[in-house]
């Protein structure tokens, strides 16, 4: 009897083990399926509100009047294409403006595109007698020196070549005033650095310096709002001019913690982060402090106007050719530009507003640079760009 009872007292008790270690089993796995089901409908939300923002972003900027998806802008110049080509003579190697070039020039124009670079200019006609005849329209695209710019010139013109225009690039000491090439050897100059010594000509143009290669505009779905980027403000380059003092007065504001501010200086442009990676940081700051190099004009304002990071500008001869209605911050110096980035940072609402204008603006300045520089081609006018 004694055995009997030892040997169901010890079965009661593993009994009561087993059904304990099956509780705390079924326990844990109830509750391991709840906080995984608790990670995935977090996810899921967290998801959910940033696809909502980001839509967001488009509601709110409409709803303060500044709508980012635009009607398609049917051109009316079409016919006129096909009939009059466009000839672009490429007498550069690898410039940084090349693709912004071909967004605003060639996007819409057909036309021949010939490299000269490492040529002779008439062996190129010698090759094709036939070009005067095709190429109604002519646009040299060069950064050499005038003397060999107008040498191209005058054979253009002494072969026939009618309408002819320069696109005179990577001037940013603007050391090329190019006095000497007037009518009749050039119906237009474009350039992308400007200074007071061009005003002297009617027939000179100014067009932005654009993004750089092989900097790629980002899908605008995948632009954010300012209060969804991680910085207030980032400056990633070389330290000329007044970068060196703007650097210094930002880092003694009131204003500036690492955290908030990412600032990085590098040797040369050429040097800098890959394309993806400083697009990838101007997508996440909510400024985009400008101060001048060598040249107020830098690759770095249209960069980020492309990402609806808040570029502000520093005052230069370059900006006068602006629209007169344009909305971009031009200040006069680095401490007016810090200034700047306090007001703006300690105001969300009114920098939302102006990302939502500014980004809209250069949206449409686009379309209106790729309709204005296709008629100035095309018909010759003396355009007022302004």
């Amino acid at each position: 009897m004694i055995v009997l009872k030892k040997t169901g007292r010890v079965l009661f008790h593993r009994n009561t083990i087993l059904k304990l270690a099956t509780s705390l089993f079924f326990g844990s796995l109830f509750i391991f399926s709840m906080y995984f089901l608790g990670l995935f409908s977090f996810y899921k939300g967290q998801t959910e509100i940033s696809a909502r923002l980001r839509y967001d972003m488009y509601e709110f900027c409409e709803s303060l009047g500044f709508p980012l998806v635009m009607p398609f802008e049917m051109h009316t110049f079409s016919e006129k294409f096909i009939k009059e080509p466009l000839c672009v003579f490429w007498d550069v190697g690898e410039v940084y403006e090349a693709s912004f070039i071909a967004d605003i020039l060639l996007k819409e124009y057909p036309s021949m595109t010939y490299h000269v670079t490492n040529m002779e200019f008439e062996s190129l006609l010698h090759i094709n007698r036939s070009l005067p005849h095709i190429c109604k329209h002519n646009l040299l695209v060069t950064n050499n020196d005038e003397s060999k710019i107008l040498n191209i010139l005058k054979t253009l013109q002494e072969s026939g070549f009618d309408n002819r225009g320069i696109f005179l690039l990577s001037d940013e000491g603007c050391s090329k005033h190019c006095r000497d090439i007037t009518r009749p050897y050039c119906d237009y100059i474009i350039r992308n650095y400007w200074c007071e010594a061009m005003n002297a000509h009617n027939n000179a143009y100014w067009m932005p310096l654009g993004y750089a290669i092989p900097f790629v505009e980002p899908n605008q779905n995948t632009i954010l709002p300012c209060f969804m980027r991680k910085y207030t403000a980032s400056f990633k380059g070389s330290l000329k001019s007044d970068r060196l003092h703007f650097i210094e007065y930002l880092k003694n504001s009131s204003i500036y913690n690492e955290s908030s501010f990412l600032i990085q200086s590098t040797e040369d442009f050429h040097q800098g982060d890959p394309a993806y990676k400083f697009r990838g940081l101007l997508l996440d700051s909510q400024i985009a402090p400008c101060p001048a190099g060598i040249n107020s004009e830098q690759f770095r304002i249209w960069e980020a106007l492309s990402t609806a990071s808040i570029p502000i500008l520093q005052k230069g001869e370059t900006f006068f050719k602006l629209p007169y209605d344009h909305p971009l911050i031009i200040v006069e110096n680095v401490e007016e530009m810090v200034r700047e980035i306090e007001r703006l940072s300690n105001d969300p609402l009114e920098m939302m507003k102006i990302q939502c204008n500014v980004y809209r603006w250069w949206l449409l300045y686009k379309r209106t640079l790729q309709r204005q520089i296709v008629e100035l081609i095309l018909e010759g006018r003396h355009l007022n760009w302004e």
